[in-house]
């Protein structure tokens, strides 16, 4: 499997999307892939993704996270793994006119984890596409020599080939926060790593 990290010694692991759930009013559990780190809500409400606690608002057993209330029509669930949100350390100044201060940037790594993987690729994960934030504000370029290659068009995928198992590799993804957004923590953009997986058996 692949997994993202902030840094080359694979210490600090990105958070990824590890469960999801569209409101529909009556369905109050989630399925996911292991323990979540942070459950948030989505919605027009809150656009940044509000933190639920546990176990005063869910409550997690055996892959499947039980919410004490159903979420709404227009509201989604999402349960996300440990480690540290995409730009977690950086800021910029949101009302500022000139773009370079409202720009982030920051150098992400892939690893293949028990598993050789095939055709690599990186994309942007918008959990709500009516926030002030979204994937066409984001841009990813493959790592040249430790600074960012040609970036691709807003909300493009990279390809970065294939990762035997124990390989890794490095990328740039940029933010370009629009003028005038108003100033809070969005977590609404992940980052996805999705390949094709082979076993390292001969």
């Amino acid at each position: 499997m692949l997994k993202l990290y902030a840094d080359a010694s694979f210490t600090n692991p990105i958070r990824t999307r590890i469960g999801f759930l569209v409101g529909d009013g009556s369905d109050s559990t989630m399925d996911t892939d292991g323990a979540p780190s942070h459950v948030r809500i989505f919605s027009s409400e809150f656009s940044w993704g509000n933190l639920l606690a546990s176990p005063a608002d869910y409550t997690y057993a055996d892959n499947v996270v039980t919410l004490e209330e159903a979420p709404a029509i227009g509201e989604t669930i999402v349960a996300m793994s440990e480690g540290e949100y995409v730009f977690e350390d950086l800021h910029v100044v949101g009302n500022d006119s000139l773009e370079a201060n409202r720009t982030m940037e920051q150098r992400l790594f892939v690893r293949s984890e028990d598993a050789n993987a095939s055709n690599v690729k990186i994309s942007i994960d918008n959990i709500l596409s009516s926030s002030v934030i979204d994937e066409l504000d984001h841009f990813l370029a493959e790592d040249n020599s430790g600074t960012p290659g040609t970036y691709g068009e807003a909300g493009a995928p990279i390809e970065l080939g294939d990762l035997a198992s124990g390989e890794s590799t490095s990328f740039f993804v940029k933010c370009i926060v629009p003028e005038g957004t108003p100033m809070d923590n969005y977590h609404n953009i992940l980052i996805k790593a999705s390949s094709e997986n082979f076993s390292t058996h001969e």
